[in-house]
């Protein structure tokens, strides 16, 4: 199932990531916008993420990495840790892969400095307990859990968060797990969005418009937050081969530019964590035939085939091209 091969794409590395210059810290900073309340974040164990806070890291101008394994537990100056009803109740330390800062706004001529953002890539730790599954209307009882972030000597930002069993996340080529720097450079807007979803060929190119997969070829998908596997694997640690594995239901909709969906009607897939990485999950699939009388080739679309997977609690996916026989 798993594939030990060289992923060319540098996907969750631990060093050699481009630096970005970061900008001076306010004492006020906008940190979402929607209908409801950006908190509490949901989260699910083993997941890799990203979290946000503003009034810690004022020092750090460039992303600070990790650069071994075991993931440490304090970066920068700064250190994450888990609080839960449920047993282990801790605090559990929380395994860092970077900070890094995220400029508010860019600076111009016209637009000044609005301040900045401390991001910190984290493990959320296997030991994290899920509550049960229910729909949305159903009282939810069971563990309550908040993450910590503190700063040597500095200020700490405690936020709550939502214990769900997979928060799925299909790895695309811009996310800041990825290359924190972007978090400074990749602005798109978010319909017009760059970065594309990170599956591969057996050789580890990505698949994109120039590179399209081939009706029976075997691919890979790059996800985080599938949850638990077994057997479990230890937090901040490679994952050891043979690796963990698990199963997620996967559907294919072979129409142009389709969203990802939940796989009502999709078949039960083998997942599996991938040894030598700290959180990252894989899930191998074959290109199912076109149907009859398809049209839909890209370059008249950005993809024809989009791949969605699930779990108990969340899904997403991933939208390719297939090159037409």
């Amino acid at each position: 199932m798993t594939r030990t091969t060289s992923i060319r794409l540098g996907l969750i590395a631990l060093a050699g990531l481009p630096i970005a210059v970061g900008q001076a810290q306010s004492s006020a900073a906008v940190v979402g916008t929607g209908y409801s309340a950006p908190v509490p974040i949901i989260i699910a164990p083993g997941a890799l993420t990203t979290i946000y806070v503003q009034g810690i890291g004022s020092a750090i101008v460039s992303p600070v990495l990790a650069k071994a394994l075991p993931l440490p537990t304090k970066l920068g100056g700064i250190s994450v840790s888990l609080m839960q009803t449920a047993a282990p109740q801790g605090p559990l330390p929380v395994p860092i892969l970077a900070v890094f800062p995220v400029a508010q706004c860019r600076t111009t001529l016209l637009f000044k400095d609005c301040g900045k953002l401390t991001g910190i890539n984290v493990q959320i730790p296997f030991e994290f307990v899920p509550n049960p599954s229910g729909p949305p209307s159903a009282p939810q009882n069971g563990n309550w859990a908040q993450l910590i972030v503190q700063e040597d000597g500095g200020a700490q930002a405690t936020v709550e968060a939502t214990p769900v069993f997979d928060r799925i996340h299909v790895l695309g080529t811009g996310d800041t797990l990825k290359n924190p720097a972007a978090a400074n450079v990749a602005r798109p807007i978010p319909s017009l969005s760059t970065s594309a979803p990170i599956v591969t060929h057996a050789d580890g190119s990505l698949v994109d418009m120039g590179n399209q997969a081939d009706v029976g070829e075997t691919l890979t998908l790059w996800a985080t937050g599938l949850g638990w596997m077994l057997p479990m694997p230890q937090s901040g640690q490679a994952t050891p081969s043979p690796a963990p594995t698990g199963q997620v239901t996967i559907q294919f909709d072979y129409r142009p530019d389709a969203a990802p969906s939940l796989p009502t009607a999709g078949a039960p897939q083998l997942a599996a964590m991938t040894p030598g990485f700290v959180g990252l999950y894989q899930v191998n699939f074959v290109v199912p035939q076109i149907p009859p009388g398809y049209q839909w080739f890209c370059r008249i679309c950005n993809s024809n085939l989009t791949v969605s997977i699930g779990a108990i609690t969340s899904f997403d996916g991933a939208g390719i091209c297939v090159r037409f026989p």
